[in-house]
């Protein structure tokens, strides 16, 4: 049962990601430079969420 919570956790997660990552690419505009700023983004808020668990 855990893992099946943690697997809809995790698809949660990612469709979150990928709805701020719309938002914030929407924001800033269609730039050349957005896309390695959001991975930025995406890798900070990913080194944030491993180090609370």
């Amino acid at each position: 049962m855990g893992r099946a919570i943690r697997k809809a956790l995790l698809v949660f997660l990612l469709i979150w990601l990928a709805v701020i990552g719309t938002v914030t690419v929407l924001a800033t505009g269609p730039q050349v430079d957005s896309e390695p700023y959001l991975f930025s983004v995406i890798l900070k808020f990913d080194s944030r969420s491993l180090k609370t668990q």
